[in-house]
C-alpha cells in the first residue's frame, strides 16, 4: 500500500480512464484520429473518456460526440441518443447515463458489457472497466454486467449504501457513504484487497491492476500491482537546504532530519530563514504558517527568549513533511575554569590549565586569548591566542600575578575572567657580611662568628633561624679570613 496526497483541489469523484492497449495497429495515430471532429468543437463540453481505440464527449445539450476507432463498433452510437447527464468509456465499449436514470451502451458485446439488464433505472452514476460495466442506483445498490471470469460482475451479497463507483480491468470497487470501500474480482496483484482500516474515503479510481483511493484529509492511498510506474506520484515531501542566517543549525542539516535548534544574541528580534524544497514544481512551502517561494529568504519574527518555527513541505499527491526549528537566544556568556585557579605560596613559575565551555551557543575557539599581568584589570594589550584546554605558563617575574582569559560564544557574547594571584619569586636575596673580612682580632683572643644580614625583595630581612653559616676559616697572622659562607631563605632561594 502506498499512500499519497493532494494539495490542489480535486472533484469528489474521480473520472476513470482505462487504456488497453491490446493492439497497436499499423498507421495508429493517422488513420484514427485522435482528435475531436468539428461538431464536437460546436457547444460547451461537460465531459470526456477515453477507451483503448475511442473517445467520447458529453455536451452540454446531453447528446454525445463519439471519435477514433471502429474495429469493434465503438463509434456505433445509438442514432438520436440525447438528455445524456454521464458518461464512460471501457476498452471497446461505451455507457451513457440519461437524465431518466436509464443506461444505454454501445461497442463490443462479446462479453455481454453492452447487454444492460432489462427494466434497468433509478441509475445515478456509472463506470466502464475492461470488459464489464457497472451502474450505481439511487438507493445505494450496484447492478454489474459483462465480462466475469475473475467476479468482478459479482456484486457482494447485502452491498448498499454506496455513493461512488469504479470499474477497473478486471476488477471493480464501491465507495459507502460510510467512508469505507468495498472491492471485488481479479486480485491477482492484490488490486481487490483493501487496506485494512482504511475510512474517510470521499473518492475512488480503479486502474488495469490497482486501485486509488482519496482521504478527506487529502492523502490518497494506493493498492495493487507496483511495476513501480503507478506509485511514482510527483512530489517530494523533503526539504534540500535550510539554513538561519543568525546562527548555525544543531544538528547540521540533513534531508531526513526534522528537529533543530539553533541560538542567537538575546538582541535579536527576527531571524531569516532560506528553506529549499527538494522538488519545487510538485509541492508547495509553508515557512511559520504562509506560503513561500523555494529558495528564497523569509523573515520570522522572534519576540521571545523561545521562538518555534515550522516549516511544511506539502507535495501536491503525497503526505506532508513538518521540519521544526526552536530559535532560543543567548544572553550567557561563556564560562572559564582555571586549575589551579591561583597559587598562595611563592614560587619561580605559575601555570594553570584554562577550559572555556559555553551552554547555550557554544565556545567561538577562534576568540580565545590570554595574558598574564600584575593586574587584575582587563589588560588593553599584551594578548596572545590561545586553545581551549590549554596549560599557560608565566615564567618571570616576581609578586602577585593574574592570568587573564579573554572568550566570546557563537552569538558574540564575551566574557574577560581573570584568576586569583599566583605569588612568584625569582629575584634572590641579598646577603650581606656582619663584621670585616679579614677580622683581625687580638693575639690570644676568641673568634666569634658575627654573622650575616640576608634581605629578600618579598620578605624583607630574613630572621637567623633561616641563615645557615658554613664554611672555613682561614688563619694569617693576627687576622681570620671568612670564606664559603652560606645560607637561604626559607622559600629556598640562595643568597647572593
Amino acid at each position: 500500500m502506498s499512500v499519497l496526497k493532494s494539495q490542489r483541489p480535486l472533484p469528489l469523484v474521480l473520472s476513470f480512464v482505462l487504456l488497453l492497449m491490446l493492439a497497436v495497429p499499423s498507421g495508429f495515430g493517422s488513420a484514427y484520429p485522435s482528435h475531436p471532429p468539428q461538431s464536437a468543437a460546436r457547444g460547451k463540453i461537460l465531459s470526456i473518456a477515453a477507451g483503448s481505440d475511442h473517445s467520447l464527449a458529453l455536451k452540454a445539450d446531453g447528446t454525445v460526440v463519439v471519435w477514433g476507432r471502429n474495429n469493434h463498433g465503438q463509434l456505433n452510437m445509438p442514432s438520436g441518443l440525447g438528455g445524456v447527464k454521464s458518461i464512460a468509456a471501457g476498452t471497446f465499449h461505451s455507457l451513457a447515463l440519461k437524465s431518466d436514470g436509464t443506461v444505454v451502451a454501445w461497442g463490443e458485446n462479446a462479453r455481454g458489457q453492452t447487454d444492460v439488464p432489462a427494466g434497468l433505472d433509478g441509475v445515478v452514476a456509472i463506470a466502464a472497466g475492461g470488459y464489464h460495466s457497472l451502474a450505481l442506483k439511487a438507493d445505494g445498490t450496484v447492478v454489474a454486467w459483462g465480462n466475469n471470469t475473475y467476479g468482478q460482475s459479482n456484486v457482494p451479497a447485502g452491498l448498499e449504501g454506496v455513493v461512488a463507483i469504479a470499474a477497473g480491468g478486471y476488477h471493480s470497487m464501491a465507495l459507502k457513504a460510510d467512508g469505507t470501500v468495498v472491492a471485488w474480482g481479479k486480485n491477482m496483484y492484490h488490486e481487490s484487497e483493501v487496506p485494512l482500516g482504511l475510512d474517510g474515503v470521499v473518492a475512488i479510481s480503479a486502474g488495469l491492476d490497482h486501485s486509488l483511493a482519496l482521504k478527506a484529509d487529502g492523502t490518497v492511498v494506493a493498492w495493487g500491482q507496483l511495476t513501480g510506474v503507478q506509485f511514482e506520484a510527483p512530489g517530494d515531501d523533503h526539504l534540500s537546504g535550510l539554513t538561519v542566517q543568525e546562527g548555525d543549525l544543531d544538528p547540521a542539516f540533513s534531508a531526513g532530519v526534522t528537529d533543530y535548534s539553533t541560538y542567537v544574541a538575546a538582541s535579536v528580534n527576527s531571524v531569516h530563514v532560506t528553506a529549499t524544497l527538494a522538488d519545487a514544481d510538485s509541492a508547495e512551502l509553508y515557512v511559520d504558517g504562509k506560503p513561500h517561494a523555494s529558495g528564497t529568504v523569509a523573515e520570522v519574527s522572534t519576540p521571545g527568549a523561545s521562538t518555534e518555527i515550522r516549516i511544511r513541505v506539502e507535495p501536491y499527491l503525497k503526505p506532508g513533511r513538518t521540519y521544526k526549528i526552536t530559535v532560543q537566544k543567548d544572553d550567557a556568556p561563556p564560562n572559564v575554569l582555571f586549575d589551579p585557579n591561583g597559587q598562595a605560596a611563592p614560587a619561580q613559575t605559575a601555570e594553570s590549565t584554562v577550559t572555556v565551555t559555553d551552554a547555550e551557543s557554544g565556545v567561538d575557539a577562534a576568540s580565545l586569548w590570554y595574558a598574564w599581568t600584575q593586574s587584575t584589570a582587563v589588560p588593553a594589550s599584551g594578548w596572545t591566542s590561545c586553545a581551549n584546554g590549554a596549560t599557560l605558563k608565566q615564567t618571570s617575574g616576581d609578586g602577585n600575578w593574574y592570568l587573564h582569559i579573554r572568550a566570546q560564544d557563537q552569538v558574540g557574547n564575551v566574557t574577560d575572567a581573570v584568576s586569583n594571584a599566583f605569588v612568584l619569586d625569582n629575584t634572590v636575596p641579598v646577603l650581606a657580611l656582619n663584621g670585616g673580612n679579614p677580622i683581625h682580632i687580638p693575639q690570644g683572643g676568641t673568634y666569634t662568628e658575627p654573622g650575616a644580614t640576608v634581605t629578600d625583595a618579598l620578605d624583607g630581612v630574613i630572621p637567623p633561624s633561616n641563615i645557615a653559616i658554613s664554611g672555613a676559616l682561614t688563619r694569617a697572622a693576627l687576622a681570620i679570613t671568612r670564606s664559603n659562607i652560606r645560607s637561604r631563605t626559607a622559600r629556598g632561594i640562595p643568597p647572593r
